[in-house]
């Protein structure tokens, strides 16, 4: 249990019970694990044929002893019948080696493990479905308030929708099937005071984030001020756009409700998040190192997940439903010049990694989120 609660940052002065430190750590009792080592000896006894010497040797009976005095030993016997009536299972499922197996082990880390993604899957479904569907609902209840707005509420709610599905679903799943990092035993051990995200880390976190909103924001302005086949606004007026019917303009006003525009958006959103997956295939090694079909599970859900997108763009009842316009080449072409970088960025970022003597030194810390600093008895 010290090496357990050195683990969590814990000491025995911040009275933490051991059943706590085990269910956090996922590790079985040693009770529960000697149980299952006997009853799997026990099972291993019972299917062997009732001439072998081990079958024998049960049924040796000692005769000529007398018991000493106090309370009788506990035989192995005695202790595997309770075992058995802890369990709740019989003899005769030993003959099945599988299901024996199955019954006896302790699932202790599995059960951990399924509770908390079952958490994080019930948020993630509260956070990315029922709560845009709850906007949707207010949009469809009060159409003449949420209607003022010039691109309709429920147009956002479903686009904000189908962005976190895609981006959240199938490649986030198969990025659990990285291979491991060559040098992944060259690197020092973590420290029991470090923080699970560090300040580099962090700072990369930061860095690709701002990208991604600075790419979304780029792609909404490039078809207003510099698409051939768009307004060719100037900057000034885009950010005044919600004036124009109120002043004497040389366009209409109608073109702030074109589609075009918030579906370069919503496609260099999708497709700067694919480009982002590849990137976490490994946190320090280059593509050139670790290139993308080393996961082929997240190279099938990329492709997959660009076809449900192309899907929505150049299907009438799904364009309609998702507030979505099909795209030229041209506008494809700007969509993939800005969601590209963000691989030479990482790459980048990858690189001062790699090279600890230029990395940057950041502070992040927060008491709910690392452990504790261990204050070792002298």
């Amino acid at each position: 249990m010290r090496m357990l609660r050195w683990m969590c940052g814990h000491t025995r002065s911040d009275k933490i019970r051991n059943e706590v430190i085990r269910e956090k750590v996922g590790v079985a009792p040693v009770v529960d694990k000697l149980r299952e080592a006997r009853l799997r000896w026990f099972g291993h006894m019972k299917r062997r044929c009732a001439n072998a010497p081990v079958r024998r040797c049960e049924g040796l009976v000692v005769e000529g002893t007398q018991r000493g005095r106090g309370r009788p030993r506990k035989y192995w016997g005695e202790v595997i019948r309770q075992d058995l009536a802890q369990l709740h299972i019989i003899e005769d499922m030993t003959l099945d080696r599988k299901e024996w197996r199955s019954r006896i082990k302790y699932f202790l880390d599995v059960i951990v493990s399924v509770v908390d993604y079952a958490l994080f899957f019930l948020l993630d479904v509260m956070f990315y479905i029922l709560f845009p569907l709850l906007l949707l609902g207010l949009d469809v209840l009060e159409p003449r308030v949420l209607r003022k707005q010039p691109l309709y509420l429920h147009e956002v709610v479903v686009q904000l929708l189908w962005v976190n599905l895609v981006t959240d679903g199938l490649p986030a799943t198969a990025i659990g099937f990285n291979k491991q990092d060559s040098d992944v035993m060259k690197s020092k051990p973590r420290k029991v005071n470090e923080a699970v995200v560090s300040g580099w880390l962090f700072f990369r976190y930061l860095v690709i984030g701002a990208y991604v909103g600075l790419a979304t924001v780029a792609g909404f302005i490039w078809w207003f001020v510099y698409y051939d086949n768009g307004p060719k606004l100037p900057y000034t007026e885009l950010m005044h756009f919600d004036s124009c019917s109120t002043r004497e303009t040389n366009y209409a006003c109608s073109i702030f409700s074109d589609r075009h525009p918030s579906t370069v958006s919503m496609t260099v959103l999708v497709v700067v998040e694919m480009f982002n997956a590849l990137n976490n295939l490994s946190e320090n090694q280059s593509l050139l190192v670790i290139p993308p079909w080393s996961n082929l599970w997240l190279v099938a859900s990329i492709i997959f997940t660009m076809i449900l997108h192309i899907l929505i763009l150049y299907v009438q009842p799904l364009s309609a439903l998702f507030s979505v316009t099909p795209l030229s080449w041209a506008e494809w072409t700007v969509v993939l010049y800005l969601s590209f970088p963000v691989i030479l960025i990482d790459e980048i970022l990858k690189f001062f990694s790699r090279n600890s003597g230029i990395r940057f030194s950041f502070r992040f810390r927060r008491a709910d989120l690392l452990p504790k600093r261990e204050i070792r008895d002298k």
